[in-house]
């Protein structure tokens, strides 16, 4: 799995665009998952294993990075930032290559390792 990740319009949804019509993939296709951070906003800690399994196995997946910026007042807010963090983190371990945007330019993080 491809994750990309960045912050808000950062560019992610570009790439993620661009990778899928290198390697012939449409970006409706169900391999392809953007904002991914929805799902782990509200899932606890089990949940959010569940959810990054499930998404091992996809061709790419965007995922908008939080915690970079001004710390939430509300409670609520933070722990929703916290669940997201720790679901990227479970996306980034489980990923074969991480691509962060900034500006629009994908900056590699982890590729495959050559065997």
């Amino acid at each position: 799995m491809i994750l990309v990740i960045g912050g808000a319009a950062s560019g992610k949804t570009t790439f993620l665009n661009s990778l899928t019509q290198t390697h012939g993939v449409k970006g409706e296709d169900l391999s392809v998952v953007d904002d991914a951070e929805r799902l782990f906003a509200d899932a606890s800690d089990a949940e959010a294993i569940l959810i990054a399994d499930q998404l091992a196995g996809r061709f790419a997946v965007a995922c908008r990075l939080v915690g970079g910026g001004i710390v939430p007042c509300s409670r609520d807010e933070r722990c929703e930032r916290d669940r997201i963090g720790r679901g990227t983190a479970l996306l980034a371990e489980r990923a074969d290559t991480v691509i962060e945007t900034v500006c629009g330019i994908a900056i590699v993080l982890k590729e495959p390792s050559c065997a």
